[in-house]
């Protein structure tokens, strides 16, 4: 057992440190693609426009623009716990790793603060210790597209890029959604681990598909209203790559994984001994257990698993598939807000160790698909997107052994594009949403085998 160490001085340092590489890559990221001063206009044009789950921050604005914007919120995030003096634990990190992530395709410093400070309103009026669940505050953001799309465009007949215009029933509306939010989306948030009874870690991205759905057909379904799409990619920098930064994007994740790698070292004693005690144990991963240094070691170690993973998916897809419709995702905003995403647990479950089955689930669905003449890849932007919220259900690894996690992430890899006809992308956690799904299912399915077994063994004693 590892010494005890401060877990939460070391994660409130790490996340600014983390948030400072994000802001350093906005400003490169701005000269590496000539547009200068220009990420300013684009962070405003963020704040100011509709930002449905599938807005890539990268078309519309720029590269240096979404770094800037996802570093500065994870920022944003992190200053109340340190001005609070709030404990960080691991769901702080969580938290953390899932605003940054959506930093790059729909969360920005506007629209994710009205359900931050209505949930973080409705705890306080429950009287509950609003100190020790900041990070239920920071999940709520997963609405933070259904924010702008009231506020700048449900009330009107067109929105007009580069022309907001802000009512008072939009202010009003917005308002509302909020406390709604900070009332309801807690509530739910307790009772989704015992629907996947433990087989998804996203419980927040399941609370807020149900919630998020419910909003969607009250707003749009009921009064017969259209949701307009996603905000169109006009950036020719952009389009001028195919809209792919892979080899910026493999430059800023590479320094991250190696910083933490290094900094996990320093705070081990100057050593990477028991991590591989720690990959291979029962419990899995866990910052409360293990302590932070070997978390951020499998942060590194991790983080450049998933990157591997990402660079042989989508320099395939530009290769040996590219006839393929569906194999046109590079590195876009929402693929590098995945690979954050896919880190989002690192200190609380997921390794190489336990997600590789559910990636490889993926790769076999995809397999299946090309040898029946179907044309699902893994390349895809949804399935690129979806697949670093599948590696939630490692859990089924864990408790079931791999081919179980292999036929999870079959299963996951299958539904992966339906769940935001739901909520209509106005939740961006559409993959803790899917995965959610999925731990339902696997709970159910285990249960019943399980039933099976016990009713086997009654029968051969009698």
């Amino acid at each position: 057992m590892p010494a005890r160490v401060d877990n939460s001085k070391i994660i409130k340092s790490y996340t600014i440190l983390v948030s400072l590489i994000l802001i350093a890559a906005g400003f490169l990221g701005a000269i590496y693609t000539g547009e200068g001063l220009g990420i300013f206009s684009d962070i405003l044009k963020y704040m100011l426009s509709p930002s449905k789950s599938s807005t890539d921050y990268f078309g519309f604005g720029s590269l240096g623009a979404a770094y800037l914007n996802a570093g500065l919120c994870g920022l944003g995030v992190m200053i109340p716990v340190i001005l609070m003096k709030a404990e960080a634990g691991a769901s702080i990190m969580t938290a953390y790793f899932l605003v940054i992530a959506h930093g790059f395709y729909g969360k920005n410093l506007l629209n994710i603060w009205p359900c931050i400070l209505g949930t973080y309103l409705c705890l306080k009026l429950r009287g509950l210790d609003v100190e020790k669940h900041l990070h239920v505050c920071s999940f709520s953001s997963c609405f933070a597209p259904l924010i702008s799309e009231v506020l700048f465009r449900y009330t009107l007949d067109e929105f007009t890029p580069g022309d907001p215009q802000v009512s008072l029933k939009a202010l009003g509306l917005t308002l509302l959604c909020s406390l709604a939010v900070g009332f309801i989306f807690p509530f739910l948030l307790t009772f989704m681990g015992g629907l996947t009874k433990g087989y998804n870690l996203y419980n927040a991205g399941l609370a807020g598909g149900v919630l998020g759905t419910a909003i969607f057909v009250i707003l749009y379904l009921i009064p017969g209203r259209e949701l307009q799409s996603a905000m169109e990619v006009s950036n020719e920098v952009y389009l001028g790559t195919g809209k792919s930064f892979i080899a910026y994007a493999n430059a800023v994740f590479i320094t991250i994984f190696v910083t933490s790698l290094l900094l996990g070292r320093k705070h081990n004693g100057g050593s990477f001994k028991g991590y591989s005690a720690l990959l291979y144990s029962k419990e899995g991963v866990h910052a409360e257990r293990w302590g932070m240094p070997h978390c951020l070691i499998n942060i590194g170690v991790y983080g450049l698993f998933i990157l591997a993973v990402y660079d042989i998916v989508t320099v395939s897809g530009a290769t040996v598939f590219k006839d393929l419709a569906t194999s046109n995702a590079g590195f876009t905003g929402p693929t590098t807000g995945a690979i954050f995403a896919a880190l989002s647990f690192a200190c609380t479950a997921q390794s190489p160790i336990n997600t590789w089955p559910i990636i490889c689930g993926y790769a076999l669905f995809s397999t299946c698909s090309l040898a029946l003449g179907g044309g699902w890849t893994m390349a895809a932007q949804a399935t690129l997107s979806s697949m670093a919220f599948a590696t939630g259900l490692c859990p089924v690894v864990q408790r079931r052994g791999r081919i179980w996690g292999i036929v999870a992430g079959c299963i996951a890899a299958a539904i992966c594009t339906f769940p935001v006809k739901l909520h209509g992308g106005l939740m961006i956690y559409n993959g803790g949403f899917t995965s959610g799904m999925v731990g339902i299912f696997m709970a159910v399915l285990f249960s019943f085998l399980d039933r099976l077994t016990r009713e086997e063994d009654i029968e051969s004693e009698g």
